[in-house]
């Protein structure tokens, strides 16, 4: 039997594949007792399992510490996004209000005083 897994699906994601084979075999001798080799490949195969969920949890943890890192650079570019709007809205208000602005009563309100 054989099996092949590969990535030609998508190149940009990793993806961790678990399966399992289950064999026909008889595992127990006469009398019924377990083998020791079948208690050394469990524990193997429990080893095996420990490793894979450390593996697992680092990628958690990275990705994790992405996000929060992403989330705090919208934060701050959002920010700075609403004072740059702030100030040429500020910037416009002033610049068409002293478009609107009558000379002439200014300047008479300047020769009365």
């Amino acid at each position: 039997m054989k099996v092949c897994l590969d990535n030609t699906f998508s190149h940009f994601a990793i993806k961790l594949v678990f399966f399992e084979l289950i064999s026909d075999d008889d595992e127990e001798d006469d009398e019924g007792n377990w083998d020791g080799a079948v208690l050394e490949r469990m524990g193997q195969n429990l080893d095996k399992s420990r490793n894979l969920q450390t593996v697992l949890k680092m990628y958690e943890a990275r990705d994790r510490n992405i996000v929060e890192m992403n989330f705090d650079r919208v934060n701050v570019l959002s920010g700075i996004q609403l004072g740059v709007m702030l100030t040429v809205g500020i910037v416009q208000v002033i610049l068409i209000r002293s478009l609107f602005e009558d000379k002439k009563v200014s300047g008479l309100l300047k020769t009365k005083t």
